[in-house]
């Protein structure tokens, strides 16, 4: 664990500075914290992320080479020229008309039992589509892990420290 020696006045300036980085760069939101994910909050991925960093690095004067972009932040979309591409859009596809085959089946299977018993009709529709793996799922998959989660706190700590660190691999020392 890498040990960093602020003064307290210089992280909360340092913080302040971030923050109003991304406010006035990238729309930061005046209610967001330290672990406001970049990507998965923000939304900001790929070559917006790239054009980020960059930023980043020049306005706070600081090395991210050592900083693992794919680890972090997903590609724009994928590339039909590469094989992977080539690969995996007729998977995609394929997927995409069995879930609307399932989709509709599901449907089907509502209405049939519709004149039957109205609450196992309910129960299958809101199954298939607001259930908790249904079509209108309010369940997201964000990525809640820290260790491939880049969030405004790493910005803060990779400034403080002049260099790319993770906040969850820093300890701050005030001085």
């Amino acid at each position: 664990m890498e040990t960093i020696q602020v003064s307290f006045t210089e992280l909360r300036r340092t913080t302040q500075r971030v923050i109003t980085f991304m406010q006035v760069e990238y729309w930061l939101e005046a209610d967001s914290g330290l672990r406001t994910a970049i990507e998965d909050d923000l939304g900001i991925t790929g070559l917006d992320a790239e054009e980020l960093l960059k930023a980043f690095s020049k306005q706070f004067d600081t090395d991210l080479t050592d900083l693992n972009f794919d680890q972090y932040f997903a590609s724009e979309g994928m590339e039909i020229n590469s094989l992977k591409g080539v690969l995996l859009a007729p998977i995609a596809i394929a997927f995409c008309a069995l879930l609307l085959v399932w989709f509709f089946v599901q449907c089907l299977l509502s209405l049939l039992a519709l004149p039957f018993d109205k609450q196992e009709a309910r129960k299958v529709f809101e199954f298939s589509l607001i259930g908790k793996w249904g079509l209108y799922s309010r369940r997201r998959w964000p990525n809640t892990h820290p260790e491939t989660t880049f969030n405004i706190g790493d910005l803060v700590a990779s400034a403080a420290a002049g260099h790319f660190v993770k906040r969850e691999r820093v300890r701050f020392v005030l001085v």
